[in-house]
């Protein structure tokens, strides 16, 4: 079951997500001139890199300039996340000697691939 809640507190907001013992948290401040914008958000952790990308594209089709950054401000396209981080955290499940690890593991590298498929088909929208 996924829960989300969402801490609407004077200068600060905070967006919390949940499934089973899994969490992402977004504190999403507004930085003001003329008009209210969102510039970024700090986010922890604590979950599948599947289930990242699931809220992800969740965000994309509400905000489509929602993107994923570093601590150095490097931009992450659904593709390189997958590619730089989600990948090499999964390669040593593919690469296991026990077959069950292995079956998990190349499940959840075609998560990632259908989570792609779900971001093209937002661009393309």
């Amino acid at each position: 079951m996924v829960e989300t809640t969402f801490d609407d507190r004077p200068g600060l907001s905070l967006f919390e997500w949940r499934r089973d013992d899994r969490s992402v948290v977004l504190e999403v401040g507004e930085f003001e001139d003329e008009s209210p914008i969102w510039m970024g958000s700090a986010i922890e952790t604590d979950c599948f890199f599947s289930d990242l990308l699931e809220l992800w594209t969740g965000l994309q089709r509400r905000v489509a300039g929602a993107w994923l950054h570093n601590a150095d401000c490097w931009m992450f396209s659904p593709e390189m996340f997958v590619r730089d981080l989600a990948l090499p955290a999964l390669a040593p499940g593919l690469r296991s000697s026990d077959e069950a690890t292995r079956v998990r593991a190349q499940g959840t590298a075609h998560s990632y691939e259908r989570a792609i498929d779900a971001f093209r088909q937002l661009a393309s929208i």
